[in-house]
């Protein structure tokens, strides 16, 4: 269900809008009279949508785009005020943003609501996991954000702007981190939505293919049991300089998106050093990724 929140200080426009907008399907609707009572409604529960006057009796309404940036979720804004002339020069110029000028009939002002939510019903569950995400974004070079649930709770989001993995919090943790974390948490439900806005804060700088297969060889070492492929416990000294060597071009394969040369630079590792826990976690990591030789 989509949340919007109407604010404006005059009561009887605040209750008809709110009226017009409870017709709508799947809509709850939040209002506030002021920009105290918008920012606590935002806190408790994030808005789809937000329907604002801009002079309000504590201060504009444009102010709730700072509050908006420096959320993790990018929200559309309609503005419908009689003071146009002077917030216009405040107001971004985005598609995430209307501005309208009082009165607005109801029927355009509902039909700007669900042309907007529509926009964002990609906000729907999401059938594949993170790691399908993020490559797809990689591929496409998109913009977005997913958001991380379990059942209901949200446990945590990763941004990606244009391709690269942006910024990310996961259960208290945040970066790159917290992204790897997220990789390989189980039970995670994703939702994707669109970022129109700007990139904001970035503390994930690992391309997203190196940041995957990271994510998996830390995993495995962490979870597999003790002397689970061990390697020889003392390789000849060229060849485990040889080996030390594919794994650097192996890597820097990677990070170039040279995943023949990757996977090529690994396999001749594995073949010097059978067994080895990383070089098997790289492989490993390929295939699941889908890049392994067909």
């Amino acid at each position: 269900m989509s949340v919007l929140l109407i604010v404006e200080d005059e009561a009887v426009l605040r209750r008809a809008t709110a009226q017009a907008m409870e017709r709508l399907p799947d809509v709850q609707v939040l209002t506030a009279g002021n920009l105290a009572e918008a920012r606590a409604a935002m806190a408790r529960e994030a808005p789809s949508l937000v329907i604002s006057d801009i002079n309000l009796p504590d201060g504009a309404g444009v102010d709730l785009l700072g509050e908006i940036e420096r959320s993790a979720r990018p929200v559309p804004v309609l503005f419908v005020s009689a003071w146009l002339g002077r917030y216009r020069d405040q107001i971004p110029q985005r598609d995430d943003i209307e501005v309208f000028e009082k009165p607005v009939p109801m029927e355009t002002l509902r039909h700007k609501v669900l042309e907007h939510l529509e926009r964002r019903r990609v906000t729907a569950p999401a059938p594949f996991g993170l790691a399908d995400y993020l490559q797809l974004a990689a591929m496409g070079r998109h913009s977005m954000l997913l958001r991380l649930k379990r059942g209901r709770e949200q446990v945590g989001w990763l941004r990606v702007i244009r391709g690269d993995a942006w910024a990310a919090a996961f259960l208290g943790a945040t970066g790159e981190a917290a992204a790897r974390a997220a990789v390989v948490a189980e039970g995670l439900r994703v939702e994707v939505e669109p970022w129109p806005g700007e990139p904001g804060p970035r503390d994930v700088h690992q391309p997203i293919d190196f940041l995957l297969l990271e994510a998996y060889r830390l995993h495995d070492e962490a979870t597999r049991p003790p002397g689970a492929f061990e390697a020889d416990p003392s390789p000849p000294p060229d060849s485990a300089a040889r080996v030390d060597a594919l794994l650097d071009q192996g890597l820097d394969a990677l990070l170039s998106r040279d995943y023949a040369a990757a996977w090529q630079a690994f396999s001749e590792a594995d073949r010097l050093r059978p067994g080895d826990p990383v070089v098997r976690a790289n492989l490993n990591r390929m295939r699941q990724m889908g890049h392994a030789p067909t």
